[in-house]
C-alpha cells in the first residue's frame, strides 16, 4: 500500500454521483483508515459496501477496489478493506474495473432485490447482494450509471459469503451492439472520472 497518514485520497460510494475527498489517518496491511468530510453523512454507508478508493503516487494513479469494514459514525472515520488496487493509467475498458453502483437485480421471472457492484468489465460484473442465488442462475441487472440505467443480462459463475451479504460473478451476454457501446461509453465515463478526481487533488496542494 503507497499511502501514508495525511494523504488525500478519493472514496466512490454509490450513495454519491462523483467521488469525494477524505483523509488518511493510519494505514495497515490491506486495510486503510479514512476521515470523512464533515458534512458526509456517515449513515450512508453500510458495512460490507463496495468503494472505490483513489490516490496518485508520482504521476501513477491508483483505483483500489474495497468493502467497508467498519463505519464509526460519532468520529466520521471509516475503515476499508482492500481487494485490489489497478493501475488507471494502463486499465484497458474491457478488463474488470473497480466500481461502486446501485443496481437492481432480477433473477429470472422474480422480483427486484437491491444489489452493489463492485466491478465492471465488458465481459462480467462482481456483485454484492443479501439475495441468495445459485451458480447457474440467469439473472439481469439494471445498473445506474451516470444517471441512466443499463440493462445486463448475465449467468452466476461463481459465488461467495461474506460478513454482511453474498458475492456473485456474472457473465454477461451482451444481447446487441446498442448495449455494448453503452458499457463501453460507460466504462470510459467511469474512468475518466476516477482520474479527473485524483488529479484534482493535486491541483489543491
Amino acid at each position: 500500500m503507497k499511502l501514508k497518514p495525511g494523504d488525500i485520497v478519493t472514496l466512490a460510494h454509490y450513495s454519491k454521483s462523483t467521488p469525494f475527498q477524505s483523509v488518511v489517518l493510519n494505514v495497515m496491511e490491506n486495510e486503510v483508515l479514512l476521515n470523512l468530510p464533515r458534512k458526509f453523512p456517515a449513515y450512508d454507508l453500510f458495512e460490507d459496501d463496495p468503494a472505490v478508493l483513489g490516490f496518485q503516487t508520482g504521476v501513477d494513479i491508483y483505483a483500489a477496489e474495497c468493502s467497508i469494514r467498519y463505519i464509526n459514525a460519532k468520529d466520521g472515520s471509516v475503515a476499508l478493506k482492500i481487494e485490489n488496487t489497478e493501475h488507471i493509467k494502463e486499465k484497458r475498458i474491457f478488463e474488470r474495473f473497480p466500481v461502486s453502483l446501485y443496481a437492481d437485480l432480477r433473477v429470472k421471472n422474480g422480483k427486484k432485490k437491491s444489489a452493489y457492484v463492485r466491478n465492471i468489465s465488458l465481459n462480467g460484473l462482481s456483485i454484492v447482494s443479501k439475495t441468495k442465488l445459485s451458480e447457474g442462475d440467469e439473472v439481469v441487472c439494471d445498473t445506474y450509471i451516470d444517471n441512466r440505467v443499463l440493462e445486463l443480462a448475465g449467468t452466476v459463475v461463481w459465488k461467495g459469503k461474506s460478513s454482511k451479504n453474498f458475492q456473485y460473478g456474472i457473465k454477461t451476454v451482451l444481447q446487441d451492439y446498442n448495449t455494448k457501446n453503452s458499457l463501453k461509453l460507460y466504462l470510459n465515463i467511469l474512468k475518466d472520472e476516477q482520474e479527473k478526481a485524483v488529479l484534482h487533488l493535486k491541483e489543491q496542494k
